[in-house]
């Protein structure tokens, strides 16, 4: 299993087990430290598990209009860099909640900036987009 692969099965423990439709994205490190995704995540959401044996850490950031929108990330750091799977669930017009929630976390962390963050999503019901910074 690849580390996606990894994160995406933490996340459906606490979502619906059928869903495909992730959004993935690395970013490296750099000369941030891993120490500062605890404090991050409590800065803009919550953690809902600390992974210290799996090295995962799952967590719920709001996002969208009016940050009314959960989105439910999966995050792990492996060799420099960040893995980020995230989903949230998007009513008939798509907010890009998921996306805007990884913005929030990676800007929380020093590793965005407010204005440029974004990356483009992928589909509904597409298999796999892994977004690369």
């Amino acid at each position: 299993m690849d580390t996606y692969d990894l994160l995406d099965a933490k996340l459906r423990q606490y979502t619906d087990p059928g869903v495909q439709d992730f959004l993935h994205k690395e970013v490296p490190l750099g000369e941030i430290s891993t120490d500062a995704l605890r404090p991050a995540m409590l800065d803009v959401g919550r953690i809902v598990e600390w992974g210290d044996d799996s090295g995962i850490v799952v967590g719920v950031i709001n996002a969208g209009i009016g940050n009314l929108n959960e989105t439910i990330l999966a995050v792990s750091c492996v060799d420099g860099s960040l893995f980020i799977s995230s989903r949230a669930k998007e009513g008939v017009i798509n907010q890009g909640t998921a996306e805007k929630a990884v913005d929030k976390l990676l800007i929380a962390m020093g590793l965005g900036e407010k204005d440029n963050c974004s990356q483009p999503a992928s589909k509904a019901g597409s298999k796999r987009t892994t977004l690369v910074v």
